[in-house]
């Protein structure tokens, strides 16, 4: 052994100082053998080692079996330099097609794909991954087994090292991942079968769109009728005993599982941390990694078309002897725990967001049908989850298949339609969970607050939560998350849980427990400054919500209430500024006081509660989140009926907001621009205020034309300032009203459907000041230019309604301007049947009643005039004529006052003939 250590540290300190050139080829490779026969390195210096690898790369030798052997045995790919494993590997992927057998240049491939730093380049796994690369030839070829399972292990660390949506869905290593896994469910092949479906989860990952894969439905085929493999329950998923392998007949079936059983044999329980895992049986694996394929194929598609799959992986009926495997029967008999954790992500990954594909469901059977509604077969599917899910939490023992299985019961109470549903599971579930919650195990006492947290926000009015709160005196769930809170010993997720549940249990509760309020408030107020900041930021949430509910029901305790916290810890909180995150939540807090609490406020609180807003909002120096949060509060001031007659509070508002409006902080100028919109609508009751419209006008010219995203609300504001307006003012600032007129016109038919609604109700504020109309008169045929045009073209039906509004407003029109608006209003009538949404219909309906008030609105102005003008430019002056007696008889007690109006117009209208 000496001799051999002697030689090859002459054979590697011989390629070491070797010159790297194709005539030394033969030579190296002679080197190389010798060192491959010989086995280990010994005690040759990494330094020379690497040194070697690079003149046998650039020599050029073409033994890639034996370089591959020698690498594998005697390098550590990790202290490789990073040039020599990029030359390595490029080596290796020239040359594995051509080696016999490519096993070992395969599985060094994967090793070095693994190690190198930040991954290869996306080009090069994806030539290595597509159609003519050398892994899908190796896989379409009838190779071995074992060579096989090395191109998939290649696979599967490509595919994990690509970008996500690197790959299409009619990729052609897909659709041969989806033969092979075909083939080994086919044949039985353990090893096989668990090598393709780690390779297929790392390619489902990567690929974009997947729910336009044609092999989809045999993709989910072959994963489900492997979601009980080597378990005696997988009888029903495989071929007839008739034409079982014997090899599977011969197996000796197991006990069935009830939950989780004391002792598990080796053969089917996971292996333990200090096994080999060369010695574990294939088939727990397999089970894991068939629910890993299945959660990646459910996160990537959109769930309109995941729903389609349900009944496919989710039972609709009771659980019979011979029921084919679901889901759920893996949660319930899989007696791996990992295998049941893994099934219980897939079901949580079906079960959320599927509100709305839920909202049909109900088990109210009625009489005998002819078919079985889907909405039937809904409420099965949400009865059997409830059915399989409360025992699996009540009976499980492993903690974090628990803690899942709650998650799971958490996602199935936010979106299950309970009021739909017969009573008595909500009951159930709170039971279960107040059982759970004794737990020593904080996942699993963390999940469980959730899961109630979830029973607590369930918006729709149900008996069940009401009355599991009433069951005890105070409420099991309050009485609870106060004693974690004030425990020294809870952990701060318990404590950051327990402040959410409450949060939920005020907003939708607050009627049953507001007997306790004053307890709770003690509670936040003694304990809000000794909390760690992030469960404080949750306790300002809490009080954000809980004032909120207070002021809209017991008001004179909110003043009480309001008092303390601005006389306690929140006044702190108002005043530190450097604990950013907390100040801005502050800030949010006092947002919620109400109108009538603020007046009854002692002065010193109110002097406060205004000064600290303002000089927050004029800082430029505090964080963007605190300023943005102290506007916002000074928006919600602005609104009150209290402060309106403070023309000084007013006036330091305008100067603030002008300033906060052009900050370059986006955050900051969206809400100042609201504010703004709320302050236009103040100053619109003052009338000795209109000295402050001038600079108002300007700063919302500019926003306008700088500041796309604040547009919403500087329209809104536009369109308060305009309605109100007088000509002594008009005549200071005439640029900025056409420039903002310019703008409203361009809103009404571009950007967001929020905005374009803002627009066309600003312009209906503008056409509804008499001196707006007669002193600005270009911009006025512009606006019903650009209304007439929105009310016809727009596909929006709040828009076109906003607009039919804002044409009809005006009382006096030129005839130019009659005639537009009659043929768009007449035009907009008969297309406002077309609908492409049926949920649309009720919109459709409001279009045509709000363009019939339109129709009216023109007869009562209408002159000989105008109509003359329409006469000249239309053949029909009266288009609209049908639908309006269509909607005369049911419009007739709505508009009687412009009935009034228009009655000697509309009689004398018929009289002239132009009706006919």
């Amino acid at each position: 052994t000496v001799a051999m250590d002697v030689a090859i540290n002459c054979c590697w300190s011989e390629l070491a100082a070797m010159q790297p050139v194709a005539g030394n080829r033969q030579q190296a490779s002679l080197l190389l053998q010798t060192i491959s026969s010989c086995g280990s390195v010994g005690n040759v210096k990494p330094e020379v080692v690497e040194e070697g690898l690079s003149t046998l790369l650039l020599c050029g030798v073409d033994d890639v079996l034996s370089l591959s052997s020698v690498v594998s045995r005697n390098c550590d790919l990790a202290e490789l330099s990073q040039s020599l494993q990029d030359s390595l590997l490029h080596y290796l992927l020239a040359h594995v097609a051509s080696a016999e057998p490519p096993t070992e240049p395969l599985y060094l491939s994967a090793d070095l794909i693994s190690s190198v730093q930040g991954g290869p380049p996306q080009k090069v796994l994806e030539e290595l991954l597509g159609p003519a690369g050398p892994l899908l030839s190796i896989l379409s070829s009838p190779a071995s087994e074992d060579v096989q399972r090395a191109c998939l292990r290649c696979v599967a660390v490509c595919g994990s090292a690509l970008r996500p949506g690197s790959l299409a869905p009619d990729h052609a290593l897909l659709q041969e991942l989806v033969r092979l896994l075909a083939r080994a469910c086919r044949d039985l092949h353990c090893k096989l079968l668990l090598s393709v479906l780690r390779a297929l989860r790392s390619v489902l990952v990567r690929t974009e769109g997947l729910g336009t894969c044609p092999l989809l439905p045999s993709l989910l085929t072959c994963l489900k009728g492997q979601l009980l493999c080597g378990l005696a329950w997988d009888a029903t998923a495989l071929p007839s005993p008739a034409e079982t392998p014997k090899s599977r007949v011969a197996r000796k079936p197991r006990p069935p599982r009830q939950t989780v059983p004391p002792a598990m044999t080796s053969s089917d329980s996971e292996v333990s941390e200090g096994e080999a895992p060369s010695l574990a049986p294939p088939q727990p694996r397999i089970r894991q990694a068939v629910h890993s394929c299945l959660q990646a194929v459910f996160e990537s598609l959109d769930k309109q078309t995941v729903v389609k799959y349900w009944l496919s992986f989710l039972p609709d009926g009771p659980r019979l002897p011979h029921s084919p495997p679901s889901l759920l029967t893996c949660v319930l008999k899989d007696p791996a725990p990992k295998c049941r954790r893994a099934a219980a992500c897939v079901l949580l990954c079906l079960l959320e967001g599927s509100k709305p594909y839920l909202a049909p469901a109900h088990d109210k059977v009625a009489a005998a049908q002819p078919f079985t509604p889907y909405s039937l077969v809904l409420g099965a599917v949400v009865h059997e989850l409830h059915s399989s899910l409360l025992p699996a939490v009540a009976m499980e023992t492993n903690a974090g298949v628990r803690v899942q299985l709650i998650k799971c019961l958490a996602a199935l109470v936010a979106n299950a339609p309970y009021h739909q549903l017969k009573a008595g599971h909500l009951s159930q579930i709170t039971c279960t969970l107040q059982e759970a919650s004794a737990t020593r195990d904080t996942d699993v006492h963390v999940a469980c607050l959730t899961c109630v947290g979830a029973v607590l926000s369930i918006s729709t009015p149900l008996k069940e939560p009401t009355q599991w709160l009433q069951s005890h005196q105070p409420p099991w769930v309050l009485q609870h998350c106060t004693s974690l809170l004030q425990s020294p010993g809870s952990q701060s997720p318990l404590q950051t849980e327990a402040l959410q549940v409450l949060t939920a249990l005020i907003k939708f509760h607050f009627t049953t427990v507001w007997f306790w309020w004053n307890e709770i408030m003690d509670l936040y107020l003694n304990h809000l400054s000794t909390f760690p900041s992030h469960t404080q930021l949750h306790v300002l949430k809490f009080l954000e919500e809980f004032s909120r509910s207070l002021s809209a029901t017991l008001e004179a305790k909110a003043v009480v209430v309001w008092q303390r916290l601005l006389e306690g810890p929140l006044a702190a909180l108002l005043r530190d500024s450097c604990a950013h995150t907390l100040c801005a939540q502050a800030f949010g807090v006092l947002s919620t006081v109400g109108a009538k609490v603020f007046q009854a406020l002692p002065s010193h609180c109110q002097v406060l509660a205004l000064s600290l807003p303002l000089s927050f909002s004029r800082d430029s120096s505090v964080h963007r989140s605190v300023r943005a949060s102290a506007v916002r509060v000074l928006g919600v001031f602005v609104s009150f009926s209290c402060l309106a007659e403070d023309s000084s509070f007013l006036v330091d508002c305008h100067s603030v907001l002008l300033q906060c409006v052009a900050c370059s902080c986006q955050q900051v100028c969206l809400q100042a621009s609201w504010a703004l919109g709320n302050l236009t609508e103040t100053l619109s009751l003052s009338p000795l205020l209109s000295p402050l419209y001038p600079p108002l006008l300007e700063a919302v010219a500019a926003g306008l034309r700088e500041k796309e995203k604040v547009g919403c609300n500087l329209v809104r504001a536009s369109g308060n300032i305009l309605r109100t307006i007088t000509e002594e003012v008009l005549r200071t600032c005439v640029s900025s009203v056409e420039k903002i007129c310019v703008h409203l016109c361009k809103s009404t038919s571009s950007g967001s459907m929020k905005l374009r609604w803002n627009a066309c109700y600003a312009c209906h504020g503008a056409l509804s000041n008499a001196a707006f109309v007669s002193s600005c008169a270009s911009s006025v045929d512009q606006l019903l230019a650009a209304l007439c045009s929105a009310v016809v073209e727009c596909k929006n039906f709040k828009v076109r309604t906003n607009a039919a509004l804002a044409v009809a407003t005006p009382l006096l029109y030129t005839p130019d301007q009659f005639v537009r608006v009659w043929c768009a209003v007449c035009r907009a009538l008969l297309l406002s049947e077309q609908l492409t949404d049926f949920s649309e219909y009720k919109l459709s309906v409001l279009l045509r009643s709000k363009l019939c008030w339109a129709w009216f609105h023109l007869l009562s102005v209408l002159t000989q005039e105008a109509l003359d003008a329409v006469e000249e430019a239309c053949d029909r002056p009266a288009l609209a004529g049908q639908h309006i007696s269509d909607y005369v008889g049911s419009l007739l007690r709505e508009v009687s006052p412009w009935c009034v109006c228009a009655g000697p117009a509309l009689c004398w209208y018929h009289s002239t003939g132009a009706c006919r």
